[in-house]
């Protein structure tokens, strides 16, 4: 892929942005981040358009027993982790 023209390369920040590229690719993309300073702006935008999109979303605090489920599931994947060690 041609990283220098900006077209594709604002799609591939935009998809960093939002969460859509994965793995080995993320990587890629963050290290192409720093080899190339110039393709900086590109992230910071899309970064701000991410800012601004969520800033008009009402915040939302999960209930008790959500956070109770999250704890849960933490915990079982910290002990699964620990018992692999």
């Amino acid at each position: 892929m041609k990283y220098a023209d900006k077209n594709r390369f604002d799609l591939l920040s935009a998809e960093y942005t939002f969460n859509i590229m994965r793995g080995k690719a993320r990587i890629r993309y963050l290290k192409l981040l720093l080899r190339y300073p110039v393709l900086r702006p590109s992230l910071w935008r899309w970064e701000k358009v991410m800012l601004d999109f969520t800033s008009h979303c009402p915040a939302c605090h999960p209930s008790s027993a959500s956070k109770r489920q999250i704890f849960l599931r933490v915990q079982d994947k910290i002990s699964d982790n620990q018992q692999r060690l």
